[in-house]
């Protein structure tokens, strides 16, 4: 208590404290937020189904807005969000100003009827590589059910993660459908043989989090982004 007093008194500036976390971080952090906007139809049934606020579709849109906002409230660097189906639509760019959380989940849709990874992954590349300065750390978060990784062939998707040098790629699973994709199989002929293989064994994404109940999603990103922002700093002081 008696160091909070002079440290209020002293209007926030003047405490050791203070000028620890003020100080401007020696990393350039930016963050680029990618929200899928297709959706099976399975989960739009049950997006209509699902009373508010625990839709899938809503607290999706609700997350992303929501660590958007804390992101660069709280000076952690660049911050992108872009929706992605067939085509992918830069919602907020990097450098753009903080957009409105009612407007940013208006511009958030799921209507688009099919996925293009390929088409993501590549503008993503572009988008990142404009920004990005000696001493950047860039993260990039993809929120989707993940049921489409595979359709472009799992080694094209890879051959595209590898082209993103230097980027951290997440893909958070919403897995909120009648059908985990826990339980989904990739058939492939040996032979005459026909062979079921675990869908996710497949999956050509190395960092991916599940999330089984969409109130989750938020709780999984701030843990995921924490995650990475302490991996950053180990990282950086070997």
């Amino acid at each position: 208590m008696r160091r909070l007093i002079p440290y209020i008194a002293s209007d926030y500036r003047k405490d050791r404290i203070w000028m620890r976390r003020t100080k401007k971080a020696q990393r350039d952090y930016q963050s680029g937020l990618i929200s899928g906007s297709h959706c099976s139809g399975r989960l739009r049934k049950y997006e209509r189904e699902w009373d508010s606020p625990g839709r899938p579709l809503m607290v999706t849109c609700e997350s992303v807005c929501i660590v958007e906002d804390a992101l660069r409230r709280c000076d952690a660097g660049g911050v992108a969000v872009c929706s992605f189906g067939s085509d992918v639509k830069v919602i907020n760019a990097f450098g753009d100003h903080m957009m409105p959380g009612p407007e940013l989940l208006q511009k958030l849709s799921f209507n688009q009827s099919s996925t293009d990874l390929l088409l993501l992954l590549n503008r993503s590349r572009q988008m990142l590589r404009d920004v990005r300065t000696p001493t950047s750390e860039q993260l990039l978060i993809i929120i989707s059910d993940g049921r489409g990784a595979l359709a472009q062939g799992a080694e094209k998707v890879k051959a595209a993660l590898a082209a993103l040098q230097g980027v951290t790629v997440l893909f958070v699973i919403l897995d909120s459908g009648p059908k985990s994709i826990c339980e989904l199989s990739v058939a492939s002929f040996q032979g005459e043989n026909v062979v079921l293989t675990p869908y996710l064994s497949s999956f050509p994404f190395p960092f991916y989090a599940i999330v089984k109940a969409v109130t989750q999603l938020p709780s999984t990103l701030a843990e995921s982004i924490r995650q990475w922002f302490e991996m950053t700093v180990q990282t950086n002081s070997i």
